[in-house]
């Protein structure tokens, strides 16, 4: 255990978060979400001093406020030296730790680690244990089971230019040997620090193995309600920019194209004659391995613009008839909240971060991420029953803004107490722990 020593706070609280993956205008959610907490931090009424820590292609620093700032670092070992892994959700870097953040973090009150594997939170462990500061940690991303998904990517991969290996390779069973390390490390990382922040049930109960149960605190994700609303709405738009015929149903997807966010079941649910037959267009807005074959699949019958900043993506989700979000890896399907925001009905799948968002039958429909009969059944429908499909939207708007929190609220809610219970209770909250 890292031994922690109480910070008396008379002065703001200095909090550091540590993203390890690159900020960049394509990033994925997790970036997304603590670039959202920094803007809510630099206009909260009463402010922490919050640095929030990425890698980037430049070492830099830009401030949001006075008290609030935004730091990138060059990796020491990037993922994307290594071809060999394939395409990945998002490079990071490999390295035990990065000396010139250690350096950088000496003078933070709490220092926040988002992931429990990478050169970051080697960082943040070199950092508390030098200075008694508490470490606070976060679940973003379900690391054992992305790399279990990766894992098994490439081990199909590699049968199809050797199937005589496939005995030996499903005798080894590497992907779940890779899951079960990396679950493991993780609850070691949990139980280092003084408390751990979760998205969802399963998470908690991960969690309360690893730790005691007061420890475990929720960490929900806000909305950006001016950005995401039907108000963004702009078929015209659409169809000059990303070529999606105004008079088509248009089903749209938002989200990395790999296979962690299994993008693979739209294919196998939809084909360009299924589509003609419901009149219908696929928009996909984001980026990754699949993309091409996405593309050669669908042909005319799809567009796919690649990532889009978040204002162009707005106004896919608010444009669109319908929504869906296969994924079933995610710890928290923040578009699935910004795509309700925005007026629209989802088809999402039944396990996941989007599971519970949506209200069966009023905002949308839950489905087996297996399934790929289940998903082409229920487009059909809602392409046939257009008022009932616009009915989902104008409900899925009413109850996202009564149900979800804005950034500011969650920052307020789950955050700030923690930072602040964290440096007062020091050591005491380390002993309960143990």
């Amino acid at each position: 255990m890292i031994a922690v020593t109480p910070f008396p706070q008379a002065a703001p609280l200095k909090v550091a978060v540590l993203v390890a993956l690159f900020r960049r205008p394509d990033a994925g959610g997790h970036v997304k979400c603590w670039e959202r907490f920094a803007t809510a931090a630099a206009a909260f009424p009463d402010p922490i001093d919050l640095t929030v820590h990425f890698l980037g292609d430049a070492e830099g620093c830009e401030d949001l406020a006075a008290n609030v700032r935004l730091k990138t670092w060059r990796p020491r070992f990037c993922t994307a030296r290594l071809p060999f892994l394939g395409p990945t959700p998002g490079d990071t870097d490999l390295a035990p730790s990065h000396p010139a953040l250690t350096r950088d973090l000496g003078s933070a009150d709490v220092i926040h680690t988002t992931d429990a594997f990478f050169s970051f939170t080697g960082s943040a462990r070199r950092a508390a244990a030098a200075r008694g500061r508490p470490l606070v940690t976060s679940v973003h991303t379900d690391t054992p089971g992305y790399a279990r998904a990766l894992a098994v990517r490439e081990t199909e991969r590699l049968l199809a230019r050797l199937p005589q290996a496939r005995p030996l390779i499903r005798r080894l069973a590497l992907p779940d040997r890779l899951y079960d390390v990396l679950a493991r490390r993780l609850a070691r990382h949990q139980a280092e620090a003084v408390f751990t922040l979760v998205s969802s049930a399963d998470q908690r109960r991960q969690a309360e193995a690893a730790v005691a149960p007061d420890l475990v605190r929720p960490l929900e994700r806000g909305i950006d309600f001016a950005t995401f609303s039907p108000a963004a709405r702009d078929r015209a738009f659409l169809e000059q920019a990303y070529g999606a015929p105004r008079d088509r149903f248009l089903i749209a997807y938002v989200g990395r194209l790999d296979c962690c966010k299994n993008v693979s079941l739209l294919v196998q649910a939809f084909d360009h004659d299924g589509l003609a037959a419901m009149n219908a267009h696929l928009l996909f807005a984001g980026d990754g391995p699949e993309r091409a074959a996405l593309a050669r699949h669908f042909g005319p019958r799809a567009s796919l613009p690649g990532a889009l900043p978040q204002i162009d993506a707005a106004r896919v989700l608010a444009s669109a008839d319908l929504f869906v979000f296969p994924s079933q890896l995610e710890t928290f399907a923040n578009v699935v909240r910004e795509c309700l925001a925005s007026g629209t009905g989802a088809l999402v799948s039944n396990r996941g971060g989007g599971a519970g968002d949506v209200d069966a039958g009023v905002t949308g429909r839950y489905l087996p991420p297996d399934d790929p009969a289940a998903w082409r059944d229920a487009a059909r429908a809602a392409a046939a029953d257009p008022d009932r499909t616009a009915a989902w939207g104008t409900a899925a708007a009413a109850v996202a803004r009564r149900r979800f929190p804005s950034w500011a609220d969650v920052l307020a809610r789950d955050l700030i107490p923690v930072w602040q219970e964290a440096a007062a209770g020091g050591a005491g909250i380390i002993r309960r722990a143990a």
